[in-house]
């Protein structure tokens, strides 16, 4: 006769198919089955959080965590594709990347708009993207779509296909690095303090002196 099996998924986790005498993630259904059969349903946690130390340009990094709502029910960090790691370039003109960057994949997402939100170890002014702003476009930063900075937390939405998904497909993978930002400063002009002025303003009045005393004699 025939038989069919279905799955019962718990909170936190997320259906990820079969494997066995059925295989791919839609129903499985035996039929005019004679003989033992076999079916394995697999699953994953649903992982929406993400910690690590972030890779600054120079000295030791900080703790920092990133966590993000959207893209449906299935979609999770790839743990194996997601870190904080150095900059792959050096940054915009004007800009420095002081924490590195956040190299995320995410997996089993639709294109409901994923917000995305990363504190970081120090207090930031804004965030770039690596990556290409179009499709076919070559690697560049680029500025995220609804960016909002408040203090050392950053958040932005990306969608999975769209301005911000490395491969520009809808294929239920999002693959975005984002590094937070701060204004290069310009080195200040040194200046004297005002008891130095005033030394100076002694010296160049004493020589004055000298030479009209010499010129007098």
């Amino acid at each position: 006769s025939t038989s069919t099996c279905s799955v019962t998924t718990n909170a936190g986790y997320t259906f990820t198919g079969w494997s066995g005498d059925c295989s791919g993630s839609g129903a499985c259904s035996l039929t005019n089955v004679t003989a033992a059969k076999s079916v394995t349903a697999s699953f994953a946690p649903v992982i929406t959080s993400f910690s690590g130390t972030t890779v600054p340009p120079g000295g030791a990094g900080g703790p920092a965590t990133a966590q993000f709502t959207g893209g449906g029910p299935a979609c999770r960090f790839d743990m194996a594709s997601t870190a904080f790691v150095a900059a792959p370039a050096a940054p915009p003109p004007g800009q420095l990347l002081p924490q590195g960057m956040f190299q995320f994949k995410l997996i089993g997402c639709d294109t409901t708009p994923v917000n995305m939100s990363v504190t970081w170890p120090k207090p930031v002014s804004g965030l770039t993207k690596w990556g290409p702003a179009s499709a076919g476009a070559p690697l560049s930063y680029f500025a995220p779509d609804n960016l909002s900075v408040s203090g050392n937390t950053t958040s932005f939405t990306v969608i999975d296909g769209q301005k911000g998904d490395d491969d520009w497909a809808v294929n239920g993978t999002i693959v975005d690095p984002v590094g937070p930002t701060i204004s290069a400063e310009v080195a200040p002009v040194p200046t004297l303090s005002q008891w130095a002025l005033l030394l100076l303003g002694l010296l160049a009045a004493g020589l004055g002196a000298w030479g009209l005393r010499r010129r007098a004699c």
